[in-house]
């Protein structure tokens, strides 16, 4: 499988999760840009209630409900996982998918 020079990062935000993981995730993915890599958001969370900066940081905007993490991650070198009070299960499943795909997996803020 060819690979492209992908990040993507997985994170929820807003509420009572607040805005570190995706504001964490923002500056990570525009330093990755700088490098030419392409950066994808992927989440559950609703992107109308991220401000233009932060979504210019990322090439994609992907909906959990629009897309499986298993196609997200084909064809990507890597992985961010910024979560917190995620179920292992949810976790172990990512990384499951990642290994699946050769991608390697960076997780950050795991409790």
């Amino acid at each position: 499988m060819k690979r492209s020079r992908t990040i993507v990062f997985h994170c929820r935000f807003g509420g009572p999760l607040g805005w570190g993981h995706v504001i964490r995730s923002s500056a990570l993915a525009e330093a990755a840009q700088d490098f030419g890599w392409k950066t994808i958001l992927y989440s559950s969370s609703d992107f109308e209630l991220l401000g233009s900066e932060t979504l210019l940081a990322f090439d994609e905007h992907i909906s959990v409900q629009e897309q499986s993490m298993e196609s997200v991650l084909r064809g990507a070198e890597a992985v961010f996982v910024d979560e917190m009070y995620w179920k292992d299960e949810d976790f172990e499943e990512v990384a499951h998918l990642a290994r699946a795909s050769d991608c390697l997996l960076v997780a950050t803020d795991i409790t």
